[in-house]
């Protein structure tokens, strides 16, 4: 006997937020925070700009923000993407989000950041919260 039964369809996508060194000519040029989309769905999507969500207020309820300092050719949002494509952007932190980030520390010692993208559809996929402390820790390569 046939089975008519089709496996579910797959609908996701892959957030990666991690800590990159930025190398110049001359040495460390910086450190900065990066963001990889995984498209997971069969389907095109067409994914949002990335924003981020720390796990203590800024300021008052103030949780969420953006990051603008791209580093490179900034990509065109919303950005189409096929199933499996990858797109990553790269924000260069400089002294200001350090500074943002001690004061999170000073709230919380556990602190955390996850980012988030979303699609044109509504769909919204996060990244595993990744601790501020480490971010905080590369202070010195900040330029």
């Amino acid at each position: 006997m046939e089975s008519n039964a089709k496996e579910p369809p797959i609908i996701g996508a892959n957030i990666y937020l991690g800590l990159s060194f930025i190398a110049g000519e001359f040495g460390e040029g910086g450190v900065s925070i990066s963001v990889q989309i995984t498209n997971l769905t069969k389907e095109i999507r067409f994914y949002n700009k990335p924003f981020f969500k720390v796990s203590v207020p800024i300021d008052k309820n103030a949780d969420t923000f953006m990051m603008t300092n791209v580093i490179g050719e900034a990509i065109n949002f919303p950005k189409k993407m096929e199933y499996g494509e990858v797109v990553s952007e790269y924000y260069q932190l400089v002294p200001g989000n350090i500074q943002m980030f001690e004061e999170l520390l000073a709230k919380s010692p556990h602190a955390t950041i996850t980012a988030y993208a979303s699609t044109t559809l509504g769909e919204v996929y996060k990244s595993e919260p990744y601790p501020v402390c480490d971010i905080v820790k590369q202070k010195k390569y900040v330029r």
